[in-house]
């Protein structure tokens, strides 16, 4: 039977986009050599897990790899850190991760009380959240974002128009018929 300190249900987990936004938004953010993570109290029961592992680990099958790595070494230490705190844990880029080394790094930047000022989620001038609402829909019916212009299907050319190729003169005569008289 599982021991039930070391399961990691969902209740645990940070699944939604809004608690992730959150997180990065106002949480305290604590680095070492090979996690990056972005802490924010929630005085809850249970101290929540997201990982956030970018496609510069080239593949699903790495990137994947990283996150279970993550999961375990944190599922692992979970019984001895504190409660009550959101937790988004990032690998470093190019750090080469192991369990003992993720599990270190685990105990070294979430044992420690949080005591950092929290940010402040950043607003526009009307006091509202700087981001920008999603169309609803199809992305088509989406209005089209102002940028570079996409490039004409048409051959690019030199600036300069070239003269046009002039082709022989066409005939449905048979080249052997050429030069008798008609």
């Amino acid at each position: 039977m599982v021991n039930s300190d070391r399961r990691f249900p969902k209740s645990h987990r940070l699944l939604k986009r809004p608690e992730f936004k959150e997180v990065f938004d106002r949480g305290v953010v604590r680095k070492d050599a090979r996690l990056v993570a972005y802490l924010l109290p929630t005085g809850g029961p249970a101290m929540r897990l997201g990982i956030v592992v970018g496609r510069a680990a080239r593949s699903s099958v790495p990137r994947n790899r990283l996150k279970r790595l993550i999961r375990e070494g944190f599922r692992i230490t979970r019984p001895t850190l504190p409660t009550g705190v959101d937790v988004i844990l990032l690998p470093r880029h190019g750090a080469k991760l192991t369990l003992a080394g993720v599990q270190e790094s685990v105990t070294r930047l979430l044992s420690r009380p949080i005591t950092e000022k929290l940010r402040e989620p950043a607003t526009g001038k009307d006091g509202r959240s700087s981001e920008k609402p999603r169309a609803k829909g199809k992305p088509s019916d989406q209005p089209k974002r102002p940028g570079k212009p996409k490039p004409s299907r048409a051959p690019a050319t030199s600036g300069t128009p070239k003269p046009p190729v002039e082709s022989p003169a066409r005939s449905n005569a048979h080249p052997a018929d050429e030069g008798k008289p008609k």
